[in-house]
């Protein structure tokens, strides 16, 4: 069996701030839906937009 494991470290961050506030409720939702890309070949359902052009 192939086993991955993918660390996601953020720092530098301060505490209480907008940023630190996204990134703990953004990078769950992420990592959880690109592990069931990976597990399954399909995106969790309302994940499959794509960006059309690069964030502003």
């Amino acid at each position: 069996m192939n086993v991955v494991r993918l660390t996601v470290t953020h720092d530098e961050l301060e505490p209480d701030s907008p940023m630190l506030h996204g990134v703990s409720s953004g990078w769950p939702s992420i990592l959880s839906s690109l592990k069931t890309l990976l597990e399954s070949g399909l995106p969790l359902p309302g994940t499959e937009k794509r960006m059309t052009e690069p964030p502003k």
